[in-house]
């Protein structure tokens, strides 16, 4: 086993955009309501509205507002911007719809959780809708990698707050922080989150994004393939 992981027995991993393409799957699926609700739809909107929600889930990170709100607040703020004039809880029902049938796995993530799973105990670490995680999950068949997954509607508590890590802490046997890394794209949510808990982490930086925040990763990867 490589340098980064012969020192640990647990690996924590976030799902959207780690192990899941989330983007290509947020894209679709508001691609298909906005045009059920009369929009014509171009690359542009879709960009606008992906900046919207990164804005209102960064506002759940930070405990503004709750994981049941940001579901309908973002639309409240963005529909209106394109004369949709259309109830955003009704609006909401219709993306996550669509939403909850897409799931596409990321380049190598199953190659590598394959080789992960002989020598590491893997858990899924998610913020995010109950129903949809699950589903996304089964859809794509990479539940099967996972001793369990920590999904952030379903702990009533999301990432990067400490509370999420200690009742992951509590329930895995023989937890020890020491031996456990936590594998994700955000930093905002999955490295703070080790930050937080000081417990190592790995940033899986496909993008190349500068890091100008006080939020410091143990690890940089640029693809998962690096933890082999």
């Amino acid at each position: 086993m490589n340098n980064i992981l012969s020192k640990y027995d647990t690996l924590l991993f976030d799902i959207d955009d780690t192990i899941l393409d989330f983007q290509k799957s947020e894209r679709k699926a508001m691609r298909i309501a906005l045009e059920t609700v009369g929009l014509k739809v171009t690359d542009e909107i879709l960009d606008h509205y992906h900046q919207v929600n990164v804005k209102y889930w960064q506002m759940v990170e930070k405990n503004f507002i709750n994981n049941k709100e940001v579901l309908y607040l973002r639309h409240q703020e963005f529909l209106p911007l394109y004369g949709i004039d259309y109830d955003p809880k009704e609006f909401e029902k219709l993306y996550r719809s669509n939403l909850n049938k897409l799931a596409y796995v990321k380049k190598n993530a199953r190659k590598v959780l394959k080789e992960l799973i002989k020598t590491h105990r893997v858990y899924a670490i998610t913020n995010g809708a109950i129903k949809t995680q699950k589903n996304r999950m089964k859809k794509s068949n990479m539940q099967q990698y996972f001793i369990k997954s920590y999904i952030s509607y379903e702990l009533g508590v999301g990432k990067p707050d400490i509370r999420f890590f200690y009742i992951v802490k509590n329930d895995i046997e023989n937890f020890d922080e020491r031996k456990t890394l936590i594998i994700g794209d955000s930093l905002t949510s999955d490295i703070k989150l080790g930050n937080n808990a000081n417990v190592d982490t790995c940033w899986l930086n496909e993008h190349n994004k500068v890091n100008n925040s006080d939020i410091k990763p143990t690890y940089e990867i640029k693809s998962l393939l690096e933890l082999l």
